[in-house]
């Protein structure tokens, strides 16, 4: 759970972690412990994208010039799964509030 701009958004992850189809959802919530409303119902929130494929494990943490960002781990492309000889890696990206939606900067 993140709380930015006044906002609190759970953040879940959506699919079968170990295939490129692997996503990232996200609701909205009133309070630490709800009630939450899902408003990623179309697709995921973050999908695979540019070399990050299947991406998960979505964290939140703030760098030191004060901004927000994301670490999450997804598939380098060619290689999804380990029997397929696939690894998975670390991805950062920045997050910013736009209109009380989280909306990804790369």
């Amino acid at each position: 759970m993140l709380r930015a701009g006044g906002n609190r958004y759970l953040f879940y992850g959506a699919n079968a972690w170990d295939s490129s189809a692997a996503g990232i959802g996200f609701g909205t919530c009133a309070g630490p412990l709800g009630p939450c409303t899902k408003v990623t119902r179309t697709g995921p929130w973050m999908g695979s994208h540019g070399q990050a494929v299947g991406p998960a494990g979505l964290t939140f943490f703030t760098d030191t010039a004060g901004a927000l960002r994301i670490g999450y781990h997804a598939w380098s492309p060619g290689k999804v799964g380990y029997p397929a000889g696939g690894a998975r890696s670390l991805w950062i990206d920045r997050l910013d509030i736009v209109g009380g939606q989280p909306v990804v900067v790369r």
